[in-house]
């Protein structure tokens, strides 16, 4: 589960990991300041060749010191947590995922007659007249709100991600799916999520 408490640790951590990181950087870079600046005074007082050589050389060192303070700032200092802020979206998704196939497979075990088509309309009442609602009618309308947003917005995800994966829950008739089809998609789905965040962690 991502709790709240551990999203929380997760911003935290990395707010303290780049605020260390910068620290890092800037310190690199007062290092080849102060040798390039050093080397630019000796330089520009300097007579012999081998000192105007060795000063030279000194200043290219203090240039090269703060080019690294510049790439380290730029590239791999705020890159540190990027697996774990890459990977965040679709834990969530997978959290959402898992927690819908749970909810449903309970559902469609206790009252398997009235959660036959879990995603038509036909299987709660309409909101006029008002009516009595049981709860498998209102856990059946929650969780079809639920699913469509993990599904609107997994699939978006995905179009930006690049990925051209067939994924069945994107597709699933509304009327005529059965309950069993949608545990199905929604287990495929799961295992995808997590095949992806894997590759996002190891790459």
């Amino acid at each position: 589960m991502v709790d709240e408490t551990e999203k929380k640790k997760f911003w935290r951590r990395g707010f303290a990991q780049n605020v260390a990181a910068s620290l890092l950087a800037a310190a690199i870079w007062a290092i080849g300041s102060a040798i390039a600046s050093f080397a630019g005074a000796r330089l520009t007082h300097a007579s012999a060749e081998l000192g105007t050589t060795i000063n030279a050389s000194l200043l290219l060192v203090g240039v090269y010191i703060m080019a690294l303070a510049a790439y380290l700032t730029t590239r791999w200092l705020p890159r540190r947590e990027t697996r774990k802020s890459e990977t965040m979206a679709f834990r969530i998704f997978l959290e959402d995922a898992e927690f819908l196939l749970r909810v449903y497979r309970s559902l469609g075990f206790d009252d398997p007659q009235n959660t036959r088509l879990p995603l038509n309309r036909s299987s709660w009442p309409n909101f006029n007249p008002p009516v009595t609602w049981t709860f498998t009618e209102i856990s059946l309308f929650s969780l079809s709100v639920r699913l469509d947003w993990l599904v609107m917005v997994a699939s978006r995800t995905f179009a930006e991600m690049g990925w051209t994966d067939y994924v069945e829950l994107f597709s699933l008739p509304r009327e005529s799916t059965v309950m069993v089809d949608l545990i199905a998609a929604l287990e495929n789905f799961r295992d995808l999520l997590r095949e992806k965040i894997a590759l996002l962690t190891t790459k």
